[in-house]
């Protein structure tokens, strides 16, 4: 600190890595060889604390003995100004009110937000974004929420430049900092930007964005560290983001299911991904199928998509049984009653058990959008919500509604920091209804598998 004796007078960046610093400008000299945002040096603030028995003497200059200095740098302004909003953020975003089992803990205890801190002060980029982030959560429960909404946004474009400037440097894409940004700035495109914004990107674009400095990295990449907590916590976004495309993740390849855990073993979240990862390749391999007329070559497509699925499957009962009887469990105190998972004999045994299985996640998905689950916990419900009520849009007879159909449909009004569920749904999907033309139009086949089966 400038004037203090004892103190670094380097740059930030040098100063938060604890690395020498030649105090070049407008960058130094380390920061350029490292290829990171040079964090500038500090302004001088000084408050003086005094009384009003205090004097001055003839230059005005106030007495030390009766008044202390205190010199604050520019960042301390800076984090105190600050530190209100993110304080607000992590109270809107993350669970709230539960304790977690310590085994079940590390299945879904969100390490983005350590990350984030780890992370804030060297990398601009995310901290414009958590900003943004911050002032959007502010604004939902504000009467200026107009006005802090728009600071949101005005923040939020910072971001945007920054992520801008920092990809024209040769290897920034190796810094762990642009890919939680990248994440946070799709989160904030889906809950805060307004439908119809003409400068912002879609919430696919910045998970695409994700997805390439992954693999521009490659796998070694993400080994230990920081690097492997940010990997393993992406995969649900990178699962989501293939799904939607109904194309296969490049993250199903062997080496990216393998060469991460090289070091670190994997927990029953990270086995239980590796299973999600290969679902978006079905999806794809259907949309290939669907597109030849009935023919020797759609059969062997079929034949091989079956035995995708059955691979699937497969793995899924392995995972089971690795988990043991304490994935079984179902909260019947919160769902109200239970929901059997067999089928009696019949020749639709197969559809029966995913109808099944349909209604006991129907009970659950509501869980995911309690207000106590934090907003991360919400947005990771969006997913579950729009495949079960899909699900049910085209399974369900016209005039009759099951109770589980109508509970979902409440869920779509549900407010989410100002916007409501449904919102948030159209958005993903391209600011498209997701359930429009599904359902019991005219022309359509009467046969629940049927209409399921064509949904797919």
């Amino acid at each position: 600190m400038v004037g203090v004796p004892g103190r670094s007078k380097g740059c930030a960046t040098c100063r938060k890595r604890k690395k020498g610093c030649d105090r070049a400008t407008p960058v130094c000299n380390q920061c350029k060889k490292s290829e990171l945002p040079c964090g500038g040096y500090d302004r001088v603030f000084t408050f003086v604390h005094s009384t009003i028995e205090q004097k001055t003497n003839s230059s005005g200059v106030q007495d030390g003995k009766h008044g202390v200095e205190i010199i604050l740098s520019d960042p301390l302004v800076r984090t105190a100004r600050e530190q209100l909003y993110l304080g607000h953020l992590w109270n809107i975003m993350l669970p709230k009110g539960h304790l977690i089992p310590a085994r079940l803990s590390e299945q879904s205890s969100p390490g983005w937000a350590g990350l984030v801190s780890e992370l804030y002060d060297v990398e601009p980029s995310l901290r414009y974004a958590v900003l943004a982030t911050a002032l959007g959560c502010l604004a939902s429960g504000t009467k200026e929420r107009g006005e802090m909404l728009n600071k949101g946004l005005q923040t939020y474009h910072l971001a945007v430049q920054e992520i801008g400037k920092a990809l024209k440097q040769r290897h920034a894409y190796k810094r762990d900092g642009l890919i939680i940004a990248a994440g946070l700035m799709a989160s904030f495109e889906l809950v805060f930007v307004p439908d119809g914004e003409p400068a912002a990107l879609a919430w696919a674009g910045h998970s695409g964005g994700q997805l390439a400095m992954f693999l521009a990295r490659g796998p070694e990449a993400f080994m230990t560290g920081t690097a492997h907590q940010l990997f393993v916590d992406s995969r649900i976004n990178m699962a989501m983001l293939a799904i939607g495309r109904r194309k296969s993740s490049p993250f199903s390849a062997d080496e990216w299911k393998s060469t991460p855990w090289s070091i670190n073993k994997k927990s029953m979240r990270d086995n239980l991904m590796d299973i999600l990862l290969d679902v978006p390749s079905i999806l794809e391999r259907l949309t290939v199928m669907q597109g030849f007329a009935p023919s020797p070559i759609r059969e062997h497509l079929r034949l091989e998509l079956l035995s995708a699925c059955e691979g699937v499957q497969a793995a899924l009962n392995r995972w089971s049984v690795d988990a043991g009887t304490q994935i079984l469990k179902f909260d019947f105190t919160a769902t109200v009653k239970s929901v059997a998972l067999s089928a009696s004999p019949s020749k639709n045994v197969e559809i029966l058990q995913v109808h099944a299985l349909a209604r006991k996640c129907a009970k659950a998905v509501p869980l995911l959008f309690e207000p106590s689950g934090g907003l991360s916990e919400n947005i990771s419900g969006l997913m579950a919500l729009s495949v079960t009520l899909r699900y049910f849009t085209v399974t369900q007879l016209a005039d009759q509604q099951c109770e589980d159909m109508e509970a979902l449909h409440e869920l779509l009004g549900r407010q989410l920091v100002g916007a409501s569920v449904n919102q948030l749904l159209k958005r993903m999907n391209g600011d498209q209804d997701s359930f429009r033309g599904l359902g019991h139009g005219a022309g359509e086949v009467s046969s629940p598998a049927q209409r399921m089966l064509s949904w797919f």
